[in-house]
């Protein structure tokens, strides 16, 4: 089955129906990326992170829907109500589950929301590392009547290992020896060799390094921080 992307912002337009209009789902999303569709979003965190997601719970004609998967022409989804199925006494109940708490854990396994555009959250707790479907159904308990569509609720969550990073010699070594150019090399040679050969510009450099950074440690993301220094030191920068 295949879903065309709705924004939250063409969702308020669809919720007011005709009484003699067709009637069509009420629809359950979580915040992730703000849209209802059928793709599942994955949420990244690190061991011991948590991530609150909020759901809300609407009524819409799900205009650009695409239920028939043909590309042409949307087919809406029939409701048999032209109104929220949770109105008055009637509540929406979703029994929600992660398929691997050992990587993701959930605060609760059910939530209520009472009325249309209400929300409700989970909190998801990252444990070890791996990958855990976050799933959303409609649970016995749930009084709130019609069609119910809750795909666009669920979500996947992926923990990885944080990065270790590494300190700025080992760094400045790879840079060095890996990314360099012989234009580089030459710079570094220049102007920082101090004997008769400037042969020995390489562990000047690394002990530059060493004491401009010593103690910290550098993320991937962090590294550009050193190689940035070792090209200033080289009156390249």
């Amino acid at each position: 089955m295949k879903f065309k992307t709705i924004s939250s912002t063409l969702l308020a337009g669809a919720l007011v129906l005709s009484a003699a209009g067709t009637a069509h789902a009420d629809v359950t999303y979580n915040d992730i990326n703000g849209a209802v569709d059928n793709a599942v979003e994955t949420v990244v965190l690190a061991p011991g992170e948590t991530k609150t997601v909020t759901l809300t719970y609407v009524n819409t004609n799900e205009q650009g829907v695409d239920h028939d998967n043909d590309d042409s022409t949307p087919k809406l989804y029939q409701d048999t109500e032209n109104r929220c199925g949770a109105h008055g006494t009637k509540s929406l109940v979703l029994d929600v589950s992660t398929s691997n708490p050992a990587v993701a854990s959930l605060n609760t396994n059910q939530i209520t929301i009472q009325d249309c555009d209400g929300t409700a959250s989970v909190i998801v707790t990252a444990v070890g590392v791996g990958t855990a479907e976050i799933r959303f159904s409609v649970a016995q308990s749930s009084t709130a009547s019609g069609t119910q569509w809750t795909t666009p609720a669920d979500f996947d969550v992926q923990v990885v290992a944080p990065d270790p990073g590494r300190d700025a010699p080992a760094i400045a070594n790879e840079y060095l020896h890996q990314a360099a150019t012989q234009t580089t090399l030459d710079a570094c040679r220049s102007a920082l060799g101090t004997n008769k050969t400037k042969s020995n510009w390489h562990g000047n450099l690394i002990s530059m390094v060493a004491k401009q950074f010593e103690g910290q440690t550098f993320t991937t993301a962090q590294e550009t921080t050193v190689v940035t220094f070792v090209r200033q030191r080289c009156n390249l920068t």
